[in-house]
């Protein structure tokens, strides 16, 4: 029924074989170190990205406590204005100092207040 394989036949067949096992072990090697370096870029760039929101949120913190000192110093001067008024002045001095607040700095009052340049 069955014919007996030529020792020709066989050698084909193992070498067709082993060229097939051979592709996929180089495709698998290739494929894997491939996807290390890709990892390792895209952790390079990950560790750029991290330092780039780090130096951004310093930034932030820096600008945030400037504002904050120059409002402490807009009050503060506010206040000592409005402490330093002559009696029956103490409200034109509140007035001035609520106009150099940026909430009230360009209302229509502020504005006629402080002239056309209220910084």
């Amino acid at each position: 029924m069955f014919k007996e394989i030529s020792t020709t036949a066989r050698a084909i067949a193992a070498a067709v074989i082993f060229a097939i096992i051979a592709a996929l072990l180089a495709w698998h090697f290739w494929s894997a170190l491939h996807g290390e370096k890709v990892n390792a870029r895209v952790d390079q760039g990950q560790a750029g990205a991290n330092m780039n929101a780090s130096t951004a949120a310093i930034s932030t913190l820096g600008n945030n406590a400037d504002r904050a000192a120059a409002i402490d110093k807009t009050v503060k001067d506010g206040t000592d204005a409005i402490d330093q008024a002559e009696s029956g002045n103490s409200n034109a001095a509140a007035e001035r100092a609520s106009c150099q607040l940026r909430s009230y700095r360009n209302t229509g009052r502020c504005r006629a207040l402080l002239g056309a340049d209220p910084h």
